[in-house]
């Protein structure tokens, strides 16, 4: 059944600002835009190619949306199996998201700097779920999240785990083992 647009609120609602400064009429197209089964599970403000929007992240994708004053309307999305790597950074105000892609690039400028770390480390965390469920000996479902449980209790934690191995806190061996613990294996 298609999303509408007081899923969509609801969803960004769930989300630890609530969107309070989310672009709405980005807001009200992402219904046409998400498909059925996707969920927004994190959404930041940002420019890209010097277009203001939101970039979104699912459970399936990061999605870069800007609907114009004008009426138009650019959309570009970003497979989570397709991102090979994902950078952040921070100044004293706004931060930087760059996500690679298969040749390709994109960096989003002028994101809040409080929220630029949590979105970026809650993305790797889904790409490396992804990733080890992927690898794993026979068919496993992914892990499923809900927004009503935040970002996902999984998501949460992995989260957590890639910003101590980050931050230099654990070690590459302490934080494999601790990734297998938390995923099962």
């Amino acid at each position: 059944m298609p999303l509408s647009e007081k899923d969509v609120v609801q969803m960004i609602g769930r989300l630890p600002l609530g969107g309070k400064f989310v672009g709405r009429r980005e807001v009200k197209e992402l219904p046409n835009i998400l498909w059925d089964d996707e969920q927004v599970l994190d959404l930041v403000q940002g420019f890209y190619n010097n277009s203001p929007g939101i970039l979104v992240a699912t459970q399936k994708r990061l999605l870069f949306v800007d609907k114009g004053m004008l009426g138009g309307l650019k959309v570009e999305d970003f497979p989570l199996d397709k991102i090979s790597s994902l950078q952040y950074s921070t100044g004293m105000l706004l931060g930087e998201i760059t996500a690679f892609t298969s040749g390709n690039k994109a960096i989003i400028k002028n994101v809040d700097k409080s929220q630029t770390r949590t979105f970026a480390e809650g993305v790797r965390a889904r790409i490396e779920s992804r990733s080890v469920a992927a690898k794993a000996p026979g068919p496993q479902p992914a892990p499923q999240e809900t927004p009503s449980s935040g970002a996902g209790a999984l998501t949460d934690e992995l989260a957590k785990l890639g910003a101590l191995k980050t931050q230099g806190l654990l070690s590459e061996d302490e934080f494999a083992a601790a990734k297998r613990k938390i995923l099962g294996l």
